[in-house]
C-alpha cells in the first residue's frame, strides 16, 4: 500500500491483505471478501505448488461467497528465475527494489479510462469479456447498451460491481439497478433443502434448446447471457442449497424453465 497508495487516496488504489503465510489462505479469512474483486499473488515454491494450491481454493471460495470474483496471478510463475524460486520470493520482494515513485506518481501521468465490458486487456481487471465472447458480449450490449451508458460515471467499485452482473448474463435497468424477477416459487422438497429442484433444473437445461440472443424472461429479468445466467445461479442455489435468503436464484431458473417450456 505504500507503494500503490491508500485507497482513500484515489478510487483506482487497491486494498491489500496479506495472508500471513500459505496455510492461512483459508475460507473463514476470506469471508470478509464477500462482494469484492479479489487478484491474489502466490509466493514462488520451486515446485510452482502454492500457485496450483492457491488456485484450486481460491475457485472453490468464490463459487461459496456470493458476487466475488477470484483471480490467481501467474505473472511472477511465469517470469521468475529458477534462482527467485528456490528462494520463495513474494511480491514484496520485487516491490522494494523499485523506485515507490513510479507507483504513487502514476495518477499524475495518466489518464485513467474505464474498460468496456466488451473489450480485454491484460493490464486491465475491469474488463469481463475473454476474446472468444467478444462478439457474444458486442451483441448483448447493442440490445441493451442504452440502460448502461451513465455505468462510466459511478464509482469505480459500483462498476466493477454492475459489469460483473452483467458478465453473469443479467441486464441493469437506466438507473443501474439489477433487474430480477419478483416471481415467489416456493420449495418443493419436504426436508427445506433444494437438491430435487436443483437436479431437475439440471437434467432440463442439458437438454433443453436454449435461445442463443437476449431476451426478456417477464418484464423485471432480462437475460443478456442465457448460459451464464444458469450456471451462475445454479452455482449459488448449489452452494446455498436450503438458505432462503439465496432462494431467488433458484426461483429464477425455475422461472426460466417454465419460460422455456411454454416456447416450445
Amino acid at each position: 500500500m505504500l507503494y500503490f497508495g491508500f485507497p482513500g487516496d484515489h478510487h483506482d488504489n487497491p486494498v491489500w491483505i496479506a495472508t500471513g503465510s500459505k496455510d492461512t489462505f483459508s475460507l473463514d479469512r476470506t469471508k470478509i471478501l464477500s462482494g469484492r474483486k479479489v487478484i491474489i499473488f502466490p509466493d514462488l515454491s520451486p515446485d510452482g505448488n502454492t500457485v496450483r494450491e492457491w488456485g484450486e481454493r481460491a475457485q472453490k471460495y468464490q463459487a461459496l461467497l456470493p458476487w466475488s470474483r477470484f483471480t490467481v496471478s501467474d505473472y511472477f510463475e511465469i517470469t521468475a528465475s529458477h534462482q527467485e524460486k528456490q528462494e520463495k520470493l513474494d511480491i514484496a520482494d520485487y516491490l522494494i527494489k523499485k523506485d515507490w515513485r513510479i507507483f504513487r506518481n502514476r495518477h499524475d501521468t495518466e489518464k485513467f479510462q474505464v474498460s468496456s465490458p466488451v473489450q480485454k486487456s491484460v493490464i486491465e481487471p475491469d474488463s469481463f469479456c475473454s476474446e472468444t465472447e467478444s462478439n457474444e458480449c458486442t451483441e448483448i450490449n447493442s440490445e441493451f447498451g442504452s440502460n448502461q451508458k451513465s455505468i462510466e460515471l459511478l464509482p469505480l467499485e459500483i462498476q466493477n460491481k454492475l459489469r460483473l452482473i452483467m458478465s453473469n448474463g443479467f441486464v441493469v435497468d437506466e438507473d443501474q439497478t439489477p433487474r430480477f424477477s419478483k416471481t415467489k416459487i416456493p420449495s418443493s422438497n419436504p426436508d427445506g433443502t433444494w437438491s430435487k429442484e436443483i437436479s431437475e433444473l439440471e437434467t432440463f437445461f442439458s437438454n433443453a434448446g436454449l435461445p442463443d440472443t437476449p431476451f426478456y424472461l417477464n418484464e423485471y429479468t432480462p437475460i443478456g447471457n442465457v448460459n451464464r445466467f444458469i450456471e451462475y445461479n445454479l452455482a449459488v442455489a448449489k452452494a446455498q442449497n436450503g438458505n432462503p435468503t439465496y432462494r431467488p436464484y433458484l426461483n429464477r431458473l425455475i422461472a426460466l424453465m417454465r419460460f422455456l417450456i411454454e416456447k416450445k
